[in-house]
């Protein structure tokens, strides 16, 4: 199998769905370049190009990614990576929205002759649109490969797809920290210090624990902030340790019974939790509640 390098599967990729994905983008500008549109129906419009752009983008994204089958040693790099490349993305675009802010409240923008500043504004809002598009693209592509890896592990395809998105972790977990050598490692890593950090990640199980624990509560840190979005992880967590602690011959083995079960029955009850609890806040009568607010008020 021909060698892939890291950056083929954390940037080229998700790099080049963005740049599918930016087709949307241009076509949302078309009422400001031509203001005789009917917007109504031009939103319809948009809906059904963005759905079927997101789909095509999302077909060639699955295609091109190289990879058929992925070792455990190329799965912890890959998925390290991706977690650290959305992480400094998403500090990136932070940091470009700040500057935007900055530069859009300026006194020298306003002084500008209005050609100018239209060029400026679209340009910088196209870049601030297409930054999400290429997180996006990066976590679609983390999607497919943990999807691959756990089909590696023993897995049937429906029985993962029935752990989205509440338990997928549950299925992809053991790719990540069972010892796994009977996959050849086919991942080229150029970077010096990624290559020794991945060295010594799967060196031994207690390093693959570590790394696996510290960047997804990293990870829930600093982007939901949130006692429970970081306990969940962790409980699953818990339950895979005591599951693959406990099992007869081997947890491999036993994957697509009473394991892969659990996952499905937790994640159906969380679909169904979420899903009731979006009906009650549409359904809520809110305007019951403001008006007895300013009664009692």
């Amino acid at each position: 199998m021909t060698k892939t390098t890291l950056k083929t599967w954390l940037f080229t990729r998700p790099l080049q769905f963005a740049l599918r994905m930016l087709i949307v983008i241009i076509i949302a500008w078309l009422p400001r370049l031509f203001p005789a549109i009917n917007i109504s129906l031009f939103n319809y419009g948009m809906l059904a190009v963005t759905i079927g752009i997101f789909v095509w983008a999302t077909y060639k994204l699955a295609q091109s990614l190289p990879l058929k089958e992925i070792s455990q040693k190329d799965f912890i790099a890959l998925t390290n990576g991706y977690r650290i490349t959305v992480l400094a993305t998403l500090f990136i675009f932070f940091g470009y929205n700040a500057l935007t802010g900055y530069l859009f409240s300026s006194f020298w923008f306003f002084k500008m002759p209005p050609v100018m500043t239209r060029i400026l504004f679209e340009s910088l809002g196209a870049i601030q649109a297409f930054i999400p598009m290429f997180i996006l693209g990066t976590v679609l592509s983390s999607i497919f490969v943990k999807y691959r890896r756990a089909k590696i592990m023993g897995l049937t395809p429906w029985k993962i797809i029935l752990t989205m998105p509440f338990t997928f972790i549950m299925a992809w977990m053991p790719g990540y920290l069972i010892a796994d050598k009977s996959i050849k490692s086919d991942l080229q890593i150029k970077s010096n210090w990624y290559s020794k950090f991945n060295a010594w990640a799967t060196a031994t199980s207690v390093n693959t624990t570590f790394v696996f624990l510290f960047l997804i509560l990293l990870s829930n840190i600093l982007l939901t902030r949130q006692s429970a979005s970081m306990l969940f992880p962790l409980v699953l967590f818990l339950v895979f340790s005591l599951w693959n602690s406990t099992s007869k011959p081997n947890f491999k083995a036993t994957m697509n019974r009473g394991y892969v079960w659990l996952a499905i029955i937790i994640n159906i009850i969380m679909v169904a939790f979420t899903i009731y609890t979006l009906y009650q806040t549409f359904t809520m009568p809110h305007g019951i509640i403001i008006g007895d607010a300013v009664t009692k008020g």
